[in-house]
């Protein structure tokens, strides 16, 4: 059998008592907010499916993970999460550092270049340096 198949197999078995968990923690969160708006209803079932599948897919992220880990190789999705972070943050820093209008920044220079430079020396490219 194949190992994607076997991470989603486990996943499954997984999903089966986080949404159960989910689904009673919205119960009882449910039967607290009984006489609220129906919006308010509405939005709790709303973050209680959509924590359902949040869980689902860390699951299966953190089963590929560990299955690729185990075989010996460094798996890009391990690693994933921490490159859109720190794409995220290198944005926020060049966005804020950008040059408005009249040809003036915030931030100078060096500022900028320790942000980025720093964002991508964990990884071995040093391309904003």
């Amino acid at each position: 059998m194949s190992s994607h198949l076997t991470c989603l197999g486990w996943t499954l078995i997984h999903f089966l008592w986080q949404a159960a968990i989910i689904a009673l923690i919205y119960k009882a969160i449910d039967v607290i907010c009984s006489r609220t708006h129906s919006q308010v209803r509405y939005l709790l079932a709303l973050v209680a499916l959509l924590s359902t599948f949040a869980a689902a897919s860390v699951t299966l992220l953190y089963e590929e993970t560990s299955v690729q880990m185990a075989a010996g190789s460094a798996p890009l999705s391990a690693r994933t999460p921490v490159l859109f972070l720190q794409t995220v943050l290198t944005h926020a820093a060049m966005d804020r550092c950008a040059v408005d209008a009249r040809g003036s920044s915030p931030c100078d220079s060096d500022s900028r270049r320790l942000v980025v430079g720093s964002t991508f020396a964990n990884h071995g490219d040093n391309a904003g340096s």
